[in-house]
């Protein structure tokens, strides 16, 4: 399973995952759902509808071969939980380039998954290729 996040770490990672000889890959691509409840006047049901459909056509453009996934809720907990149901044999994210201070205030999803992943977990950094090709996509 591949956490891709359209950054230059997300980028990577699948970079790193194709790397595999004869891997399946599987992309996921996880974030917090950020539409309001359903009881509201807009009709938030077909724009997370709307919503789900874009981001999987734009990892289908990533994807060549290999299935896509979008989930809502927070990656570094969903990736994981992803993994195992989907029976993932490694987990690969990317990470970005902040700083502590970054990582402190935001947290880190590439840290959470490799604290929740009950599989080996791959993190791979960012490089300046990666981020060319995601604006590419």
């Amino acid at each position: 399973l591949v956490g891709v996040d359209f950054s230059g770490g997300g980028a990577a990672a699948l970079a790193a995952a194709r790397a595999f000889p004869g891997a399946e890959l599987l992309l996921a691509h996880a974030m917090e759902d950020p539409f309001a409840p359903d009881d509201t006047p807009l009709d938030w049901g077909e724009l997370r509808a709307r919503w789900r459909e874009a981001l999987e056509r734009r990892l289908q453009g990533l994807a060549g071969d290999a299935r896509v996934l979008v989930a809502a809720g927070d990656p570094g907990r969903l990736q994981p939980r992803l993994a195992v149901e989907h029976r993932a044999d490694l987990l690969v994210v990317g990470t970005h380039r902040g700083g502590a201070l970054s990582r402190l205030l935001l947290g880190s999803t590439a840290a959470r998954v490799l604290r929740e992943a009950p599989i080996p977990v791959l993190v791979v950094p960012p490089t300046a290729a990666s981020g060319a090709a995601v604006e590419a996509a």
